[in-house]
């Protein structure tokens, strides 16, 4: 059995070297079975020979459809919904929740830099705001106790 990730079935579909394409029940889960003119394969994931279960078949059929391939068959005979469910993914888990605190953070601060720029209170000028913060510095140096 040949073990093709999406790139190689991607390339493969590119090729014209894909002659059928099952989506099959494991279980609750779905894989997806390739013929090619090398045999039949199955999508693996990218590391390793691990098969790709998909808990949606819909998903499958979305992949399929974004490498190219338009046209398959399916196959219920394995289907078992008191399967337990594909493993979850605590690392994706882990990632979208970066993501979602990274793309808050980001909406946050465009509204502040937005408040900012709104913001009616007259603007200081750069070397304006240099010369009151180096007499800032001069009065708070001068008042404090010189050391012996």
């Amino acid at each position: 059995m040949l073990h093709l990730t999406l790139e190689k079935l991607r390339a493969a579909s590119k090729a014209g070297d894909v002659s059928g394409v099952t989506v099959s029940a494991i279980g609750s889960g779905f894989v997806i079975r390739v013929g090619t003119a090398r045999g039949e394969g199955i999508l693996t994931k990218a590391r390793g020979q691990e098969p790709r279960i998909f808990g949606n078949p819909l998903l499958a059929m979305t992949l399929l459809r974004e490498a190219g391939i338009h046209a398959g068959g399916f196959d219920l005979s394995g289907y078992n919904i008191d399967a337990p469910a594909t493993r979850s993914r605590p690392d994706r888990s882990t990632a979208m929740k970066k993501a979602h605190q990274a793309a808050a953070y980001e909406k946050w601060f465009q509204s502040q830099v937005q408040a900012s720029l709104d913001d009616p209170a007259e603007s200081l000028e750069d070397d304006a705001v240099s010369v009151a913060f180096a007499a800032h510095r001069r009065a708070l140096h001068h008042s404090l106790p010189l050391k012996d």
